[in-house]
């Protein structure tokens, strides 16, 4: 499931990602990136859940620290080129482009815990 779920992020960020202005997002991927490493490095005996692989690749993704690994490296630029990257300047656009993002990682979680 793991494998579709960054499969689809990176479709996502290839086709709607703001890649011509890459290097000003890039600072705010390295945060992302480097903040969760050291949330996973700080807190590893003490995890609030781990990630486990349950449709395919059983064999590749075999723990949770390499499925952690790989929504860093592919999730959180391509979330980040989107997002920000297409961030709108008016309030209400503001507002619902928030919201729809919550809604969406809100989405991917709860699909995530029910499989």
């Amino acid at each position: 499931m793991h494998f579709i779920y960054n499969g689809l992020f990176l479709i996502a960020g290839i086709i709607w990602g703001d890649w011509k202005q890459w290097r000003e997002y890039y600072p705010t991927i390295l945060y992302y990136i480097i903040g969760d490493l050291l949330k996973f490095a700080l807190l590893y005996n003490f995890s609030m859940w781990t990630y486990q692989e349950t449709i395919w690749g059983e064999n590749i993704l075999m723990n949770h620290t390499i499925i952690s690994l790989m929504i860093m490296v592919i999730v959180y630029p391509s979330t980040i080129l989107i997002y920000l990257g297409r961030f709108p300047q008016t309030r209400w656009k503001k507002l619902a482009w928030i919201s729809f993002w919550a809604f969406l990682y809100t989405f991917v979680e709860f699909i995530m815990k029910s499989i």
